[in-house]
């Protein structure tokens, strides 16, 4: 599996590269009046890629802290939920616990047994 994965992303690095060499042309972008910059194409491909990924990049980073100080405190309240148990849990303390007795379902009265009950 990781050798596949490392095939995919040599083959992507050489699509990029081989878009950046067909596609090395002078582009001038006009940000406002009076400011212009001239570059070639593949950077001005990166640096939209890169701004278009930045939005989701710190959603995910966002996300991620979140859960890691969820699960830091739901970690610190097991510890004391365990440190609490195991001190009333003591086999040696506690008194053993006696079955209780069975519960006998009694059948269930029908129409005959109610007539009779009834006064006329």
């Amino acid at each position: 599996m990781q050798a596949l994965r490392t095939i995919l992303w040599v083959a992507l690095a050489v699509l990029i590269v081989v878009f950046a060499m067909f596609n090395w042309v002078p582009v001038t972008v006009r940000f406002w009046p009076g400011m212009l910059l001239d570059t070639s194409l593949p950077i001005i491909v990166a640096i939209a890629f890169l701004l278009g990924s930045l939005p989701l990049w710190i959603a995910h980073r966002v996300t991620k802290w979140k859960l890691s100080r969820r699960i830091d405190t739901t970690e610190r309240e097991l510890e004391i939920y365990r440190s609490t148990n195991s001190a009333t849990a003591d086999p040696a303390v506690a008194a053993p616990v006696e079955p209780a007795a069975p519960v006998l379902e009694q059948p269930a009265p029908t129409t005959a047994d109610r007539d009779i009950d009834r006064p006329i």
